[in-house]
């Protein structure tokens, strides 16, 4: 695992145990492949709304974010955007909510 993955492991490990958590129990193991890697990995999938509060922003700027590639989303089966969490933007927002804890 790289530092990245490790880091957002241990901010999603104490935003799990600290009760105060928004996150969903989001974990989705994909096929090789899929995701451009060579094994399969569990990830850590957020919701939009869970997205939203994290960086203070609505639906629609949140949208604004994934059309210009800011964000990237992930569809559901039944076409619902996830956000991994191993995200830039999302991975500093996690770690500055476990800053202001």
């Amino acid at each position: 695992m790289d530092n990245s993955t490790d880091s957002v492991d241990k901010v999603w490990n104490t935003l799990e145990h600290s009760g105060r958590s928004t996150l969903c129990d989001c974990s989705v193991t994909y096929p090789a492949g899929m995701t451009g890697q060579d094994t399969a990995q569990p990830r850590k999938l957020l919701r939009p709304q869970e997205v939203q509060k994290l960086l203070g922003v609505g639906r629609t700027t949140l949208h604004d974010y994934e059309s210009s590639g800011r964000l990237t989303a992930e569809r559901t089966l039944g076409g619902h955007r996830r956000y991994p969490a191993d995200q830039p933007a999302l991975r500093d927002a996690l770690r500055g909510s476990e800053a202001g804890q």
